[in-house]
């Protein structure tokens, strides 16, 4: 990865993807800043950024964040969505949420500012049961096992269980349901996992639409990562470490 002035660059040959805004922690010009400005940037995986990317996020009203703690994704957003918008962030945790407080307060702005920016400790499948056709952007960063961060943290690995592959699939379709019902017609929904496991992610997707008909599969704009039967995986032995990634775009249409 180069930094190419306020822009985040990866290279793959005959590919690559431009994350305007974004900065190169490992270059010594950004490392610098960091030292010097402590708080002032908050560092997540790229691959996070070009996901939450996918969503149109011009002209749409209200934008619901499903499960928004620790905060990366909803700064992402709180960033480029139209100055009138609402967002609602939810989290069922209430200390995540404490910590969702913060972090929008310290790389966004107060909330005291911004009367337009709701954060809330809620469970996302209720939530959407009983908020219908309410919002025309949803990100659905659904729980997942994270392989990735499991790997990596000693106790994460000693409290995994393998029957959290069965169960985290029925917590994430349950709540892609209640995204379905909660989003407007002619609304989008992101659904992203940082999971490697089919069964986190495209099958999903596909339990939904052979169930349903409201919701169709829309095209993603990356050029990097590998393509799956509904949306993309960046994986980190293909994309420079960035990810892993999954995330499909879906739009809200008329069911029969």
């Amino acid at each position: 990865m180069t930094s190419v002035g306020s822009k985040l660059q990866m290279d793959l040959g005959s590919s690559s993807e431009v994350l305007d805004g974004c900065y190169d922690p490992y270059t010594a010009e950004v490392q610098e800043l960091i030292d010097e400005h402590p708080g002032m940037f908050y560092l997540m995986d790229p691959a996070s950024v070009l996901a939450v990317r996918q969503l149109d996020l011009g002209g749409r009203l209200r934008i619901w964040d499903m499960c928004a703690a620790p905060g990366g994704k909803t700064l992402l957003m709180l960033e480029n969505k139209e100055p009138e918008t609402y967002v609602l962030a939810t989290d069922m945790s209430r200390p995540r949420v404490e910590r969702l407080k913060q972090v929008i307060h310290q790389y966004f702005a107060p909330l005291s500012e911004h009367p337009e920016v709701s954060v809330r400790s809620a469970d996302a499948v209720n939530w959407g049961y009983r908020n219908q056709e309410k919002y025309d952007a949803i990100l659905l960063d659904a729980p997942c096992s994270s392989e990735r961060h499991v790997m990596g943290d000693p106790k994460a690995m000693s409290n995994w269980k393998p029957n959290r592959a069965k169960t985290l699939p029925k917590r994430q379709y349950a709540l892609l349901c209640s995204a379905a019902l909660a989003c407007e017609r002619g609304g989008q929904i992101l659904y992203s996992t940082c999971s490697i496991n089919p069964d986190e992610n495209d099958s999903v997707i596909a339990r939904y639409l052979k169930k349903k008909t409201d919701l169709v599969v829309r095209p993603l704009a990356p050029s990097v990562g590998k393509p799956t039967e509904h949306g993309t995986l960046v994986l980190p032995h293909e994309c420079e470490g960035w990810g892993p990634m999954y995330f499909a775009l879906l739009e809200k249409v008329e069911g029969t």
